[in-house]
């Protein structure tokens, strides 16, 4: 271990995430002790869950949108926070705006006080849909600033604008590198970019789908040569402005799906899947390929992975860490989790409701349901309280694994199922005036609020898997509170 590395604190922000968790691996790896930052939008815990007991790692959950309090000493700072993914930074481009500029902001702030030098990942996107070919740092790009992707493409930009204005004005230190396509283990199977979903798709034994007829074309980088580039531009002497970090082997979508079939049913043993196509995204690039000349100049760097072979690690490693939700029910099973959860894990995987928070809330929509149609129809009190029983049983079962899903409606819910359906069937004598039906309509009441607690109170389950968050409340990670949710102060982990 390097003792002057052993002596410095870096700060990882977006750390949960496919990059950031494999750089803060690589640093760590390097003898560097590491504060990971993450408000886990998109990153996930499980990421990091190896690093859990690491002596010389600490994980903070906090929004970069807000302005950092009580650091302790910061020598570096990695800006990766951003979703990344059309499918993730589309779905709130307000937040995404936010976190481009405001989050930006706020850790040059932090660099500027602290006096210490900051690298800040903006991407390829910033040439648009690039009318020079291949896009070196001089191209200003091609980029719609009014559209779905605006957000994002048009958020970097003014990203690199506002370190250039500190850079000028308040001589912060800064390192600005443009990322190509980066790929590799721990990318999200549901992000929609093209690697992780051509492979999760073909292992899931469904046809690769396509975006325009496949002659569009992509410069793949594998994550390490990704990381390694970063780690390399930070300790160097270039801060003239911003550096391409991809691999400037560019290849058609066409041939990568090809390539990705072929590979994946050669590892799985699975036939080979067909390729299907569809229509264009607004705004989507023809071309993407980066110059990297002057990475290679000024930083002595340049990517060394083949696509094949970086798709050959990948495709294992999605192999051999599938996020399935079957899997992930058999394995809950195995640990003596409930039946019931995870036989609503399975159920569900079928409509694509991808977290927690979906779930809940199609439980208590049918939840709601059954309680009209026992308020309004008596007679039948004994079938649909039979049913309504075995629904709140599961919304039983997550609020025990789960404790932040609101244990007081949950435990009501439960109590008042039970009523339901072991007392109502004897009470259904007219002469008790419709019984049945007023304790249906008390626990539709419960059921009511229950749904608002956790739509307005709970809005950080969003995107949450089962596992995540069970392996959240496994490990005693105070992330989720009743009420006001302050994740300026929350320390998800520190040791």
């Amino acid at each position: 271990m390097n003792d002057i590395h052993s002596s410095k604190n870096i700060l990882v922000t977006g750390g949960a995430g496919f990059l950031g968790s494999n750089l803060i691996d690589f640093l760590l790896e390097k003898g560097y002790h590491v504060i990971g930052v993450d408000c886990f939008q998109t990153g996930s815990l499980r990421n990091l869950q190896h690093l859990e007991k690491h002596p010389r790692f600490t994980l903070i959950n906090h929004n970069i949108q807000s302005p950092f309090e009580g650091l302790d000493k910061i020598d570096q700072i990695y800006n990766l926070a951003c979703p990344a993914s059309p499918i993730q930074y589309q779905k709130d481009p307000l937040s995404t705006l936010k976190t481009c500029f405001l989050g930006t902001e706020n850790l040059l702030e932090l660099a500027k006080a602290r006096r210490i030098r900051i690298l800040h990942t903006s991407t390829s996107e910033v040439y648009g849909d690039p009318q020079v070919h291949p896009q070196s740092e001089s191209y200003w790009g091609n980029v719609n600033p009014f559209g779905p992707r605006a957000c994002y493409d048009e958020g970097k930009r003014a990203a690199e604008a506002l370190c250039y204005a500190y850079r000028e004005q308040s001589q912060v230190d800064i390192r600005i590198a443009r990322i190509f396509n980066a790929y590799g283990p721990r990318m999200r199977a549901d992000d929609g970019r093209v690697i992780s979903s051509f492979i999760s798709s073909a292992l899931a034994g469904q046809a690769l789908r396509i975006t325009g007829d496949g002659t569009a074309t992509r410069s793949f980088q594998y994550v390490s040569d990704c990381v390694e580039g970063l780690y390399m531009l930070m300790n160097s002497d270039y801060g003239d402005g911003p550096v391409n970090i991809g691999n400037d082997a560019e290849i058609t979508i066409q041939e990568v799906a090809e390539m990705t079939a072929e590979l994946v049913s050669q590892m799985s043993g699975q036939r080979r899947v067909s390729i299907t196509y569809h229509p264009l995204p607004v705004d989507d690039a023809r071309v993407r390929r980066p110059d990297i000349t002057l990475a290679k100049l000024k930083l002595g760097w340049a990517p060394v992975v083949q696509l094949q072979d970086g798709l050959r690690k990948t495709i294992e490693w999605h192999i051999h860490n599938s996020y399935a939700r079957e899997q992930m029910a058999v394995e809950q099973q195995a640990q003596g989790v409930s039946f019931v959860t995870n036989y609503i894990t399975v159920t569900f995987a079928g409509i694509d409701i991808e977290n927690v928070y979906d779930i809940v809330l199609v439980l208590y929509a049918v939840l709601l349901i059954s309680s009209f149609g026992a308020f309004y129809f008596p007679d039948k009190m004994g079938i649909v309280g039979a049913i309504a029983a075995a629904f709140e049983t599961l919304k039983g079962a997550f609020g025990n694994t789960l404790v932040a899903l609101a244990i007081f409606p949950a435990f009501c819910g439960f109590a008042v199922s039970l009523i339901i359906s072991f007392v109502v069937p004897y009470i259904q004598n007219p002469q008790y005036g419709n019984l049945g039906g007023k304790v249906a309509f008390i626990w539709m009441g419960f059921s009511i609020i229950s749904g608002i607690y956790t739509y307005f109170m709970l809005p950080e389950l969003k995107g949450r898997s089962l596992e995540e968050l069970d392996y959240m409340f496994e490990a005693g990670i105070p992330t989720l509170k009743f009420g006001a949710y302050d994740t300026t102060e929350l320390l998800v982990h520190k040791r």
